[in-house]
């Protein structure tokens, strides 16, 4: 809890992945890739309950053994094609069935091994504190999309619709929506809700910004997280 806010950490791991099978469960330095969620979680000084939503048995036991609690996923919710926030509104409906509710909801997705406990306490109490509904976490890019270009029909054409001729010095500042945190406001969340779309950003170092999407991601995540002990 923090300033009277009850805050739930929501942790949406399906089993399905195509790029590498098992993701969120494939070992690094050791202990499965969820498990570094669930310890940042458990490590947080203002969480008032961690669960894992999954469809996936071997996920269930896991986080049953580390210790969370599990709601169950149905499978449709479950597909390539779900979208995330389906599954959070499932589990919020599915918590109010057993009188539990919070004032805010935190989304950690699995795939990011190097979010740590700072995080989570820390955009917990700037949303609140500055008495915004939502955040997420953010990072500075390298390129500026200022600079950035699409192909079409063989041509380049800008993203934005802004003449590039600018010293890079008087660019504005761009970020990235790196996928490590997500708090909404409960009220809020509906299944028309685009949570990467929230408005406020809480500014993360992009060093621990690392997404698991392949094995090249889990190569470089082994090395961060030695560099880290």
């Amino acid at each position: 809890m923090y300033n009277g806010k009850k805050i739930l950490a929501l942790i949406t791991a399906r089993a399905g992945s195509k790029g590498i099978i098992d993701k969120n469960l494939y070992p690094i330095k050791g202990k499965p890739l969820i498990n570094y969620s669930i310890e940042a979680a458990l490590k947080s000084k203002y969480l008032d309950a961690i669960y894992c939503t999954t469809d996936g048995e071997k996920i269930k036991n896991t986080c049953l053994q580390a210790g969370i609690n599990v709601i169950d996923r149905p499978k449709e919710l479950a597909s390539d094609t779900s979208k995330s926030i389906d599954c959070v509104v499932h589990a919020i409906e599915e918590l109010k069935k057993q009188g539990k509710e919070f004032d805010y909801i935190l989304q950690l997705q699995p795939t990011s091994p190097l979010r740590q406990a700072f995080h989570i306490d820390g955009i917990i109490q700037e949303c609140i504190d500055k008495g915004l509904d939502q955040m997420l976490s953010v990072h500075q890019v390298e390129y500026n999309p200022i600079l950035v270009r699409f192909y079409k029909e063989g041509k380049l054409t800008n993203i934005l619709n802004q003449q590039s001729t600018v010293r890079r010095q008087d660019m504005p500042k761009a970020v990235y929506v790196n996928g490590m945190l997500y708090l909404s406001k409960t009220e809020l969340l509906s299944l028309e809700t685009s949570l990467n779309d929230i408005p406020n950003g809480f500014e993360v170092d992009p060093h621990f910004a690392l997404d698991i999407n392949d094995m090249h991601d889990i190569e470089l995540a082994e090395i961060m997280l030695k560099e880290m002990d």
